[in-house]
């Protein structure tokens, strides 16, 4: 366990543990999203995630840049809904910005996406 002095925004100290999760039917697999969506209700945050077929993702941009008529509605896989408070919702946030942060920083390799292609 490793106890933080720093306060939070709000002012309280913060502390960090370990926390071990045991797992449930199949919650120990793990699970492929390329899709999600946010809800809030009540104080509470729903995350929908799911899974939509990449073909079906790529026929749809490949019509959008030929400028066809698009579905009104893609069918996907619900893949997990996740419903957390607003305080579990604030610590994921900024485990997300702490790791993205540390994967910015990261050496990205050679042709890359988003790298642009050398001048030769």
């Amino acid at each position: 366990m490793s106890d933080s002095n720093n306060p939070d925004v709000a002012g309280n100290r913060v502390v960090s543990m370990r926390i071990n999760l045991t797992t449930g039917t199949n919650a120990d697999q793990p699970i492929y999203t390329n899709y999600s969506a946010l809800e809030l209700a009540a104080g509470t945050l729903f995350m929908d995630f799911g899974f939509l077929e990449p073909r079906v993702i790529s026929a749809v941009a490949a019509a959008a840049r030929q400028g066809a008529k698009l579905p009104e509605q893609l069918n996907g896989k619900l893949v997990a809904r996740l419903v957390l408070s607003l305080e579990a919702a604030q610590n994921l946030q900024q485990q997300l910005q702490q790791i993205l942060a540390a994967a910015a920083a990261l050496p990205r390799p050679p042709g890359a996406a988003g790298d642009k292609p050398s001048q030769n």
